[in-house]
């Protein structure tokens, strides 16, 4: 069983009171609304992020139990998050109740230094491992709300644009927004629309960014239209 009970309702939820199944939902940017899931507790909170934003901070059953998966799992600082409150503005907007993790075996997070080196999954299995192997895995280390959005843009860049649209994107951006990289998932998701050749969403975006600047407005939409029929959509 699952229960929303929303954005208003719990602005802060104390640590001790956070629950494996906790649906929680961030607000990325002045536009979009991000969604994710507490699945595990590893010294820390263990979390998923749903591929799924919005600009209103509602999400679905459907969703939560159907949603595929963003980025890999993160690492959260929920004391910081969710308690004290002290970055972003995390909250606590539902349970699914009885939770069990279907989608993360095999997934480690590492630990310790030296011949102490050590890896850990979400159940809290724990080997020991070589320096090298703990060199690529990802840490066992509490991530705040701007370490988790520059996680979900790296992410984004790694497994839909290469190299030279990374390029084209970063000199597009830097002509028309001076807050680039702080609003670079607003940009990035208006580029990808362009490319994936959904221009009406990709317009809708740079509409609602730039409210009361209608000249960037408009040169932005034009350059989105020139890369969906020239460069990207090919």
């Amino acid at each position: 069983m699952t229960k929303i009970w929303g954005w208003d309702k719990k602005p802060r939820t104390m640590l001790r009171y956070i629950k494996l199944g906790d649906i929680f939902c961030f607000q990325y940017d002045d536009f979009t609304y991000c969604f994710g899931q507490i699945i595990a507790k590893v010294t820390f909170y263990i979390a998923k992020i749903y591929a799924y934003t919005s600009d209103k901070p509602i999400i679905s059953e459907d969703i939560i139990h159907n949603g595929s998966r963003l980025t890999e799992l993160v690492v959260l600082d929920a004391y910081s998050l969710f308690d004290r409150k002290t970055e972003g503005e995390w909250r606590i907007i539902g349970h699914q109740e009885n939770y069990t993790t279907s989608d993360a075996e095999g997934i480690y997070f590492a630990w310790g230094i030296g011949s102490g080196c050590r890896k850990s999954d979400i159940f809290n299995n724990t080997i020991d491992i070589s320096e090298e192997e703990w060199k690529v895995l990802p840490k066992l280390a509490p991530h705040g709300d701007y370490n988790v959005k520059s996680h979900i843009v790296d992410d984004i860049y790694g497994k839909h644009m290469s190299d030279q649209e990374l390029g084209l994107f970063m000199d597009y951006m830097k002509h028309y927004d001076t807050y680039v990289w702080e609003h670079r998932y607003i940009w990035i998701k208006a580029f990808l629309y362009a490319k994936y050749n959904k221009m009406e969403q990709a317009e809708k975006v740079i509409k609602d960014y730039f409210r009361t600047n209608e000249e960037s407005r408009k040169k932005v939409i034009e350059e989105l239209r020139k890369i969906n029929a020239n460069l990207w959509k090919a």
